[in-house]
């Protein structure tokens, strides 16, 4: 809790405080890292509020409090980002993880309409980049829609998988996790 008394507000030392608390989350310090990302999704959205650094803040808080499986906290706060993001600020990849992040939470919650949308929104906004840098989440993205079809549109599954499985082989090494998941994905299908 010292850290709160000296954190000043300015957007530098905002990149810091995100850093720390991405280092505190990575190191399985959760608690205090939500700590962190809290204050400064705080500090941002008090002196930032259209900033697309603000959306990064609150979409890291969010994914720190859906680690901590705080899913209607996590999403109230994608929903945030997105907001601001939709709002002209940050770049169509920002919005585009914000997006996939939200659709993770509509799937797990049994919301399969919204999450489609959401995964087709992000894909669709990935896909007019252009800009090699997003091929991995498009790919993710397949990876995503395959699975959330697996159960109700077998076709579609396949063809989220197969579409995957194409940019996988044009993009990433033949022994990288993702690749090999798509590779049993498509296998069960």
């Amino acid at each position: 809790e010292a850290y709160r008394s000296s954190l000043p507000e300015a957007a530098s030392t905002l990149d810091i405080g995100n850093a720390l608390a991405t280092i505190y989350e990575n190191t399985n310090l959760l608690d205090q890292a939500i700590l962190i990302y809290s204050d400064i999704a705080e500090i941002c959205q008090k002196n930032y509020p259209n900033d697309p650094g603000t959306a990064t803040s609150l979409n890291n808080f969010a994914n720190a409090l859906e680690t901590n499986e705080q899913f209607a906290d996590a999403e109230a706060l994608y929903h945030k980002a997105e907001e601001i993001l939709r709002g002209g600020a940050g770049t169509p990849g920002k919005l585009a993880d914000v997006l996939n992040n939200i659709a993770y939470l509509a799937k797990k919650a049994g919301r399969f309409d919204d999450a489609t949308n959401y995964y087709l929104e992000a894909f669709s906004l990935l896909k007019n980049l252009d800009d090699s840098s997003y091929n991995f989440k498009s790919i993710v993205i397949c990876f995503n829609l395959s699975r959330l079809f697996e159960d109700s549109d077998r076709i579609q599954a396949i063809e989220w998988c197969e579409l995957g499985l194409s940019m996988a082989d044009n993009f990433l090494e033949e022994d990288h996790d993702l690749f090999e998941a798509l590779r049993e994905q498509r296998l069960s299908l």
